[in-house]
């Protein structure tokens, strides 16, 4: 194997360490499954070798934290009143992962009844307790990614990149109205390490003052930047398919800050679709949250639903942080920000046209939580989004979500990162 691709556990997003707390905290030893879905029409089974991915893979379950990184994991103030935790943090012995190529087997797809929805049979699957498990997924992202973009890494392809750099920085520049409004979030879908710490440091030396963070924690500790993230899908969904009820979006909402208090207490939405966050959560667990994410779905539209709820309940939306995270660029970062600065606190996670913007087409995939155990039954999860072609689960599974939370639309976007 050339040099690893991942060379630090601390090489992921902060979420999957914050929620890997709370997994630990909450359901030290409940067994979950995760599965990687491409939903991009490249036929990555041809590009990939299997024999080089399950090494890259194999090569992560050898690595442990530094006392360095413990050091830092240990003092960020998430994980302070945690130290076992970040102790097991150190070495987490990760479970093996299974990798499968140009073969389908029921059962092990988010899309089991779309055999369209599948391109080139590739699946990597992983099993075993939330937490270690839950710590593949961005791992898993990144590796994938770096396999196939380095197929194209050419000198011209990096100096295009680099262009691109640069144009926006001199965008950045002339819209100040998003300084301090900026979160490199680009680690899931990066053309390659080196090219997200490269653009990284190209930012913070010519327009320190537009971020707030990233967030990759290997790159906060090495860039002396705060590292940022608080929860993904995986935390709702879980607690959906353990408990089986609508009640239980308040009951993980509510474990969240019990856990972690203001510090990450920004609320994801669209789970199960916002219109069901805005109605039944707003107004309960998810009011004491400073704020709320954007992750699918219209922008305009999200903003407004969450001004007339706020409205509804009597909350300041002005004081709330709202971050977008949905396939942005510069120029929709000023149309969001110009449209809603004053009346919402907007930030922005910049994700994959931060990170992975050279020239080429980006590839659209996601490693989410497929399954829970719960009392030796494998329960399927399910997410269903404001634009239901991220919607995730067995159609049967999906049908009864739509009717338990109350989603009625079938809006469909095009899922650009």
């Amino acid at each position: 194997m050339n040099e690893p691709i991942i060379q630090s556990l601390l090489d992921l997003d902060l979420y999957k360490i914050s929620m890997a707390l709370h997994a630990y905290h909450y359901f030290p030893d409940t067994e979950v499954r995760y599965g990687f879905t491409n939903r991009s029409s490249v036929d990555l089974a041809n590009i990939i070798d299997p024999d080089e991915l399950e090494e890259e893979l194999e090569h992560v379950r050898t690595l442990s934290l530094s006392e360095d990184e413990k050091q830092y994991v240990g003092n960020l103030s998430f994980f302070k009143n945690h130290p076992d935790f970040v102790d097991l943090l150190m070495h987490p012995a990760l479970p093996p992962v299974e990798v499968i190529f140009n073969e389908k087997r029921p059962g092990e797809s988010f899309f089991d009844d779309d055999e369209d929805a599948i391109y080139n049979y590739m699946l990597i699957n992983a099993e075993g307790r939330w937490f270690p498990t839950i710590l593949w997924e961005t791992i898993i992202l990144s590796v994938v990614n770096e396999l196939y973009f380095r197929k194209f890494a050419t000198a011209q392809v990096l100096a295009e990149g680099r262009r691109r750099v640069y144009e926006k920085i001199e965008f950045f520049r002339a819209n100040p109205q998003l300084l301090r409004r900026l979160i490199e979030f680009g680690t899931r879908r990066r053309f390659s390490r080196e090219w997200q710490a490269e653009v990284l440091r190209i930012f913070l030396e010519e327009i320190p003052d537009y971020f707030l963070g990233t967030s990759n924690v290997k790159l906060a500790m090495e860039n002396g930047i705060k590292p940022i993230g608080t929860m993904a899908h995986e935390i709702l969904m879980f607690y959906d398919a353990y408990f089986g009820n609508a009640e239980s979006q308040s009951w993980a909402l509510t474990d969240w800050y019990n856990l972690f208090g203001d510090d990450l207490s920004i609320g994801l939405t669209d789970t199960f679709g916002s219109d069901f966050y805005f109605s039944r959560l707003l107004g309960g667990a998810a009011r004491m949250f400073k704020g709320h994410r954007q992750d699918s779905g219209d922008p305009h539209e999200w903003t407004r639903k969450m001004l007339e709820a706020c409205a509804r309940f009597d909350i300041d939306a002005s004081s709330l942080i709202s971050v977008y995270s949905d396939g942005l660029t510069p120029p929709k970062m000023v149309e969001i920000a110009d449209a809603w600065i004053g009346k919402v606190n907007p930030t922005f996670g910049w994700g994959t046209n931060a990170t992975n913007d050279l020239g080429l087409k980006a590839l659209s995939m996601v490693v989410k939580m497929t399954h829970v155990k719960y009392n030796g039954i494998w329960m399927p999860t399910v997410k269903l989004s404001d634009n239901m072609n991220k919607a995730i689960g067995p159609d049967y599974a999906i049908r009864q979500r739509k009717k338990r939370y109350g989603h009625t639309h079938d809006n469909r976007e095009e899922c650009v990162y």
